[in-house]
């Protein structure tokens, strides 16, 4: 044995304290894992909003794009459009 090292006993520590220590720390590891749980749940909740706004944005430019395509087909099929000056007479009428 090295005589420069000086061996030290372990403290007296009965087993109600070494239980004690055991909840304590329990009860501190429950706690951050609910403060993490928490924190997750926030990031979820934010990131599922972001994806609902973006859904709702591209709804909005999927309706636009729609309704334009559909003016267009409608000019596309009807040039000229309906005034007064170009409008042709009915089917039948003779003008």
């Amino acid at each position: 044995m090295d005589p420069q090292i000086e061996r030290v006993p372990p403290p007296e520590v009965s087993s109600t304290e070494l239980v004690k220590e055991a909840l304590d720390d329990a009860k501190e590891l429950i706690r951050l894992e609910v403060e993490l749980a928490k924190e997750e749940v926030r990031r979820e909740v934010a990131a599922t909003k972001n994806a609902g706004i973006a859904i709702g944005v591209g709804a909005a430019a999927l309706i636009i794009g729609v309704s334009l395509l559909l003016v267009a087909l409608a000019l596309a099929i009807f040039p000229g459009g309906s005034s007064s000056s170009s409008a042709r007479p009915p089917l039948g009428s003779r003008a």
